[in-house]
């Protein structure tokens, strides 16, 4: 088997995960959130007001101060809303699964530990 071929044989193995499971179902749902999108699309929206004061001749301190407000109330709202944290966490599983598969492949060709391996294997997940 050519490397790409493993390769593409590991990332359908990983798709398989639980970790890759989960990702796809929360992003799946975390994109598919009215909520969520309306408050991304008006967070766009008023970062790009904030562009356009910055450039305008008149400065409008005030307004700036009532953008910046509800840009940072938008932030909230999305990042604590359930299921961008659901996304989040998933995201950072799954990352850790193709770090860890990563780490493996650089360790296999160097024939050396990542330099991040404290060799406890209490801080981590072991070495497979």
């Amino acid at each position: 088997m050519e490397i790409l071929e493993m390769a593409a044989a590991i990332g359908l193995r990983i798709k398989e995960t639980p970790e890759a499971v989960r990702y796809e179902k929360a992003k799946k749902e975390y994109e598919g959130c009215k909520e969520i999108n309306m408050a991304l699309m008006e967070y766009e929206i008023q970062q790009q007001v904030i562009e356009h004061q910055k450039n305008a001749e008149e400065f409008d301190p005030q307004l700036i101060e009532n953008v910046n407000a509800r840009i940072d109330a938008l932030y909230k709202t999305i990042t604590e809303h359930p299921l961008f944290i659901e996304f989040e966490q998933a995201q950072a599983a799954l990352n850790d699964i193709i770090k860890s598969v990563n780490q493996t492949i650089v360790e296999q060709i160097s024939g050396k530990k990542p330099a991040s391996c404290t060799h406890d294997c209490s801080s981590c997940k072991g070495c497979g």
